[in-house]
């Protein structure tokens, strides 16, 4: 799922540990810029679907650190 409207202070591990709540996170990234720059979106997949589900239906107009997170399917 891809996940958008990241605040620069957004790293790979506080991402993981705001999805993790929904269970089994296979991987979690935040996309950078060359200069190691968060671009203010990341991708986190889940073990299962139920998991996916459930943190698009928590999450998506959630906020985080001040920002409304859009939540998603590719």
């Amino acid at each position: 799922m891809k996940c958008q409207n990241l605040s620069d202070s957004v790293d790979n591990a506080s991402l993981q540990e705001l999805f993790s709540k929904f269970g089994d996170v296979l991987s979690c990234k935040v996309a950078k810029n060359e200069d190691g720059t968060n671009r203010g979106y990341g991708f986190v997949q889940f073990a299962s679907q139920e998991s996916a589900d459930a943190a698009i239906e928590n999450l998506h107009g959630s906020l985080f650190n001040d920002r409304k997170l859009y939540v998603y399917v590719l």
